[in-house]
């Protein structure tokens, strides 16, 4: 895949959606160990929403800027909770770094994540290390600077990311929670993995499996 279009990044926010609502008792499952219990709920209604609003869209001239801004204020509507914002924050940092259409599909990627990480920690204050979504997210970008530098096509780039970002999410495992409800457990706060940098994983597993396939 060499460009991404708006109808692109909608396809996209479908198959996120999907890995959410299949993964969503799992995240209810993990949530209930220092949030609210509802992340499988929230992240669900947060992707239906952007699905739906960009649905109404036409997105076929659309800057992939512009794309992100319009999923960024559909997830803070449809998905009013903590992660909802982070993501906000998230999509607005990487809508801001995405640049122009004469890079290439792989570099664009990396933009995006670079600035969702940077949107995220000045939103939230948090940084990596704290188990959060960020570790997730963090692990992606490592792995695909790397597979940026050795040349790698997009396909490989993608599962490059998402490898990176499993990787990011098992390491929360062994971490202390700094953040939310969580951070009150202190020590016990450790050995399981956080919900955040699932739902993260499961984002950049789902855009693997697009380009992939595509």
């Amino acid at each position: 895949m060499n460009r991404m279009t708006g109808n692109d990044i909608l396809e996209i926010f479908k198959f996120i959606e999907v890995e959410m609502r299949e993964n969503s008792s799992h995240l209810i499952h993990l949530d209930s160990f220092g949030g609210d219990g509802d992340l499988g709920i929230s992240m669900c209604q947060g992707f239906r929403g952007i699905i739906e609003e960009l649905s109404n869209l036409d997105l076929s001239d659309m800057e992939l800027k512009d794309v992100f801004l319009k999923a960024a204020m559909a997830i803070n509507e449809y998905s009013p909770s903590s992660l909802g914002t982070i993501l906000c924050a998230g999509m607005i940092g990487g809508a801001k770094m995405i640049g122009t259409e004469s890079e290439s599909f792989s570099v664009r990627y990396r933009n995006f994540v670079a600035g969702a990480l940077d949107g995220i920690m000045q939103r939230a204050g948090s940084k990596r290390g704290e188990k959060t979504i960020l570790d997730a997210i963090g692990g992606a970008l490592d792995a695909l600077e790397k597979s940026i530098a050795s040349g790698d096509s997009p396909e490989d780039a993608v599962q490059a990311a998402s490898s990176g970002a499993r990787d990011g999410m098992e390491a929360t495992k062994d971490m202390i929670a700094v953040h939310g409800r969580a951070a009150y457990r202190k020590e016990n706060s450790r050995g399981y993995v956080d919900g955040g940098a699932t739902v993260g994983m499961l984002i950049f597993k789902a855009v693997s499996e697009y380009v992939v396939g595509n």
